[in-house]
């Protein structure tokens, strides 16, 4: 009897330990792989410049960056996207990573009489075949 007082008493200490809250559990949501993604813009267009290639024709060169600090988990050395450009799917890319940690993008387009281009970017799941985590962000030629 004396060891089933005991258990009595312990038993609400033992389960209320289960339930406790794990330190930073909130913060899982932070890498860009994840579905339930909740941080910011993984991304930044750092510029968007009009020029002509070597056949003569006028093009665009839109530079993004993708910052050591919005992947800290990922290390591999290349890091594939979806984009699309003025609602024009230019299907999956990868790009590089830097010694200094962080991916640049160059997507190279034709021009628009607006000179106005709105960049979409999803992180690609290979094994689901699938971007997520898009974001938008629109930028003018210099």
């Amino acid at each position: 009897m004396k060891k089933l007082v005991y258990i009595a008493i312990l038993l609400p200490f033992v389960l209320s330990s289960c339930f406790k809250k794990i330190e930073g559990i909130d913060e899982l949501n932070t890498n860009i792989y994840d579905r339930e993604y909740a941080g910011d813009q993984w991304f930044q267009i750092e510029e968007a410049t009009e020029f002509i290639n070597e056949v003569g024709q006028t093009k665009v060169r839109i530079d993004i960056l993708v910052p050591e600090e919005s992947t800290p988990g990922l290390k591999p050395s290349f890091f594939y996207y979806s984009v699309d450009v003025n609602n024009e799917d230019l299907g999956v890319q990868s790009a590089s990573k830097k010694e200094e940690g962080h991916y640049e993008i160059e997507l190279i387009v034709d021009t628009d009489p607006s000179s106005n281009y709105c960049v979409m970017l999803g992180v690609w799941i290979e094994e689901d075949e699938e971007a997520i985590n898009h974001f938008s962000e629109c930028v003018m030629t210099n």
